[in-house]
């Protein structure tokens, strides 16, 4: 890693580049970099079960060599109580995450 000597002080090239970004303007970067991390799974997500037809989610068991019952109402009533189990996880999720950012205080300016 190449280091610059200038005043006494080493500093890495990687800290060097922000060297004129002011501390809140670093904070309110990491703060909207969170937030877009947060929302992004919240809308769609393409490995979550909510988002998949029954079709394809029994394609994917039998692959694996998963049964999900041993007739095709089972089956479908199976693949339905599996998705209201991934929409209550998801649900419990939501709610944490905005839990943990209403207990968050925010210092006066």
């Amino acid at each position: 890693m190449p280091t610059n000597i200038s005043d006494g002080i080493r500093k890495s090239s990687r800290l060097e580049k922000n060297e004129d970004v002011k501390v809140a303007d670093k904070a309110i970067s990491r703060a909207e970099a969170k937030d877009a991390f947060l929302n992004k799974g919240m809308y769609t997500n393409s490995f979550s079960l909510l988002d998949s037809n029954n079709v394809d989610l029994l394609d994917i068991a039998n692959k694996l060599g998963v049964s999900l019952g041993p007739s095709k109402s089972a089956v479908i009533d199976n693949l339905e109580l599996i998705k209201d189990l991934e929409l209550s996880r998801k649900i419990l999720a939501i709610q944490a995450c905005k839990k943990n950012n209403s207990t968050l205080e925010v210092p006066p300016c």
